[in-house]
């Protein structure tokens, strides 16, 4: 009975999210929960393996801490994504998700290296959901619903 009702607090129950979504629908249930996990298997193979252009910018040791950081992120900003009550989580996680990977970005412009833009690129959609999350909450605050 548990695993049912933890189920039913996820982004994949069948009435999960709002009529009002239904355009985002599937960027909510399948490409944030992705993402997040992509960057969360990042932060974790960066961490055990080493992430070259961190070290070479950085040193070691705080390409170490880098990569723990991202992964940290991603998988509190997964959690929020995957139970939509838990949005807060998903900001509080992306936002620092967001300035982690600007480091990468800046590491790999600073080498030289082209797949800077494939980074940019997949540094969209955690920014895009950072500035939909606070202006869902700011219109929440404006309405006295939150």
């Amino acid at each position: 009975m548990p695993i049912k009702r933890i189920w039913a607090a996820t982004v994949w129950a069948k009435h999960s999210g709002s009529t009002h979504d239904w355009r985002f629908r599937g960027i909510l249930t399948w490409v944030l929960p992705a993402t997040d996990a992509l960057f969360l298997a990042f932060g974790l193979i960066g961490w055990a393996v080493g992430v070259q252009t961190v070290v070479a910018i950085t040193g070691h040791a705080w390409q170490g801490w880098w990569s723990l950081g991202v992964a940290l992120a991603a998988g509190i900003a997964l959690v929020g994504s995957v139970f939509p009550a838990l949005w807060w989580l998903e900001l509080a996680g992306k936002v620092p998700l967001v300035g982690l990977l600007t480091v990468y970005v800046a590491a790999l412009a600073v080498r030289g290296v082209p797949t800077a833009l494939l980074v940019i690129v997949l540094q969209l959609l955690p920014l895009w959901r950072v500035l939909d999350l606070s202006g869902a909450v700011l219109w929440l605050k404006s309405r006295g619903r939150l």
